[in-house]
């Protein structure tokens, strides 16, 4: 045991004497007061001193002490915060042209492919509502608003930005860096002939094209017309450039803001125009109907005419609802308004009404 006992005290007796020969030259046995924590200046400035007879492993750990201490950085707390996809991303992209055809006399329809990504695209930016505008720059010009004549983007279209942007992996995915996802979709838009919209109507293959967030609140359709218990029967009145948006609502999905046409009783779109050639995709008239939408045309009868000699169709005030889409053309708005009110519908959804702005957390 004597021994055993004697052998300890030797061994830490061995320890001692190298550590005091170590830290002789720096420390002189005691320690100064600069090695006072709170004190960072003194101990950024005894660092050199320590460096002179140390090891490389005790370089290594005064490398790391020569470091910012993180902890006292004044904005750290914003590390980590949680932050929503492409909000600092550009409020402008780069499209492609892709074809133009003459839709009408004096009116073409143009096509473009416009970036949709949710990586790439805030959400307050997006094409989200029916109704909304695309706000469109050719070759440097002047941003223009065109009327949207495609439905809103299937959100299906984003799921693999939207499950890499949540950083989820699959089973033995290892979580490296990498690019952003591009999605890229087609964007249909009507143009008139007007003075300040000739960079749109004159838009080439070797034309830039730059498309900017999408304008206005869309129009208000979250509202009682959504029931399809509520308005089984659901009239449509169309004008002019609220073509655009009628193909708009009959071809959107569920689940980007459509009413669900097939699932209600009757539903019918009274479309007129001043002649046949301005009648605008009687090609699609007949996929619309499958869609559960008949397609009433007229190039002489008023809406008042067309509505009343429909014997086809059978309804009830309390359970109608109209929707009047005439791109902003106040007279055939009051004209379409005029039926309702003759017809006692009540509940009315108009391209010219914006629904409430959606709020965006930042």
């Amino acid at each position: 045991m004597d021994t055993l006992l004697h052998r300890l005290q030797v061994s830490q007796a061995r320890q001692a004497s190298q550590v005091c020969n170590t830290g002789a030259a720096s420390f002189s046995g005691r320690l100064p007061p600069s090695w006072v924590p709170a004190e960072r200046a003194a101990h950024s400035a005894r660092v050199p001193a320590l460096q002179a007879g140390a090891t490389p492993q005790s370089r290594a750990a005064t490398a790391a002490l020569e470091e910012e201490d993180l902890i006292q950085f004044p904005d750290r707390v914003n590390w980590y915060k949680a932050k929503f996809v492409a909000n600092d991303a550009p409020d402008w992209t780069a499209g492609r042209f892709v074809l133009k055809r003459e839709a009408a006399p004096n009116l073409r329809e143009v096509t473009f492919e416009v970036e949709i990504s949710r990586e790439k695209i805030p959400l307050r930016n997006g094409y989200r509502h029916i109704g909304q505008q695309a706000r469109v720059r050719i070759s440097g010009g002047v941003e223009v608003d065109l009327a949207v004549a495609s439905p809103p983007f299937a959100l299906v279209l984003n799921k693999d930005p939207l499950f890499l942007a949540r950083n989820d992996m699959t089973a033995g995915q290892t979580k490296t860096t990498r690019e952003e996802i591009s999605i890229m979709a087609e964007l249909t838009v009507l143009v008139p002939k007007k003075d300040d919209l000739l960079d749109a109507w004159n838009v080439q293959d070797d034309s830039s094209i730059e498309i900017g967030p999408f304008q206005g609140a869309g129009m208000n359709l979250r509202g009682p017309i959504r029931s399809i218990w509520a308005y089984p029967t659901l009239v449509i009145f169309v004008e002019g450039l609220g073509i655009g948006t009628a193909r708009s609502l009959v071809e959107a999905d569920v689940e980007v803001g459509a009413l669900n046409l097939s699932l209600r009783q009757e539903v019918r779109m009274y479309y007129r125009a001043p002649n046949q050639e301005a009648l605008l995709y009687k090609d699609r008239y007949e996929d619309w109907e499958r869609l559960g939408c008949k397609v009433v045309t007229s190039t002489r009868d008023t809406f008042m005419e067309m509505f009343d000699n429909d014997d086809t169709l059978s309804y009830d005030p309390f359970n109608t609802a109209a929707i009047i889409l005439t791109g902003n053309d106040e007279e055939a708005e009051e004209a379409a308004l005029e039926v309702c009110k003759e017809a006692e519908i009540t509940e009315i959804a108009r391209d010219s009404v914006e629904q409430q702005p959606t709020k965006y957390l930042e």
